[in-house]
């Protein structure tokens, strides 16, 4: 009987062991099963890390550049380069051949007062000068075509009493060149005309009448002519002072010495009027800037030595001119222009 009890413990005892190896070879399949947990979260964890690397790359990495790069690059050199070379290269183009050449032509003022005639010279380089003249008065200038723009500007110089600026526009249609020009003066005044011009045809240029006509140099022809023709703006030597304060009006208050050879000043208009103090005849008129007035010849301040030549080529007296002077007549009865840079400056007329 205790052989069968202690057989019987016996079994038990070992069921119990073996039931104990069985529960810890599953617990420790199941620590194995489990061991590869970690590779695949792991593995997991890489691909949840990818995307976040990747986006947090590429968001960063293209946006910077190109809003950073393309912006400022393109837009700069686009707008500082282009628009700046563009009218340096217009602006070194020469005129067109219709335009460059001499000009004369007539033009009607916009306030209606008398016509006036324009003689006009244009350089292929757009350059040029212009010759003005109105009921006497007499203006020359040079001054710059803008070709794009179809407009010019008039070069007044800086020491200039009457004028504060002169411009206007152009424009060319069958042989016709015409401006529309406006004067602005310092004293607030405007001028505005607009004049016709056709080329003239330099070949048919008139210095050869003026060549022509000092050749046959007559003094005593051109005495007759100062004595019984010749003016500056209708006043003239021989007549007696009230005349001449007729036409100028009142002469500027400036001081005076007593003595026989007396004189009118009206500078303000460009006149000196000598006179003798014992009968008040008139001896001399002398005429500079900024006098309007002309000679009975056309020849005013401002007009060019070829034009002096032109108009008084057949009494000039070649023994009183002289290099910028220009006398036309003798010591008795005279006519005389000097020149500065070419043009009248100063107009004497006496006898």
């Amino acid at each position: 009987m205790k052989r069968i009890l202690t057989t019987i413990i016996v079994l038990i005892m070992f069921t119990m062991m073996l039931c104990g190896c069985a529960s810890k070879k599953e617990k420790e399949a199941k620590i194995s099963d489990n061991s590869t947990l970690p590779q695949e979260s792991e593995t997991a964890r890489a691909k949840i890390t990818k995307p976040s690397t990747e986006p947090s790359t590429k968001a960063s990495a293209e946006p910077t550049t190109k809003a950073s790069a393309e912006p400022t690059t393109k837009p700069s050199a686009e707008s500082t380069t282009k628009p700046s070379a563009e009218p340096s290269v217009e602006s070194n183009d020469t005129l067109p051949e219709e335009l460059v050449g001499h000009w004369e032509g007539t033009g009607e003022p916009e306030d209606g007062s008398s016509p006036i005639q324009l003689a006009v010279t244009v350089n292929a380089d757009a350059t040029g000068n212009y010759t003005f003249e109105q009921a006497g008065y007499t203006e020359s200038y040079p001054f710059l075509l803008e070709k794009n723009s179809n407009s010019f500007t008039v070069n007044i110089p800086a020491n200039d009493k009457a004028f504060q600026s002169c411009s206007g526009t152009y424009d060319y249609t069958d042989g016709t060149l015409t401006l529309h020009i406006k004067t602005i003066f310092k004293s607030g005044r405007t001028f505005a005309y607009t004049a016709a011009c056709t080329k003239k045809d330099e070949s048919q240029a008139d210095n050869l009448p003026a060549e022509a006509a000092e050749a046959n140099v007559d003094i005593a022809a051109a005495v007759d002519f100062i004595k019984n023709n010749e003016s500056i703006d209708g006043m003239n030597p021989g007549v007696v002072i009230c005349d001449i304060r007729g036409i100028l009006g009142e002469e500027d208050d400036f001081p005076a010495v007593i003595m026989e050879n007396m004189q009118l000043f009206y500078f303000s208009q460009g006149y000196i009027i000598s006179y003798l103090n014992s009968n008040k005849i008139v001896t001399v008129v002398s005429a500079m800037p900024p006098a309007v007035g002309k000679t009975a010849r056309g020849i005013g301040i401002g007009s060019t030595e070829e034009e002096v030549r032109a108009a008084y080529g057949d009494g000039i007296n070649t023994n009183l001119s002289e290099e910028g002077k220009i006398v036309f007549g003798d010591e008795s009865a005279l006519l005389e222009f000097i020149f500065e840079n070419g043009r009248v400056q100063i107009i004497n007329l006496s006898y």
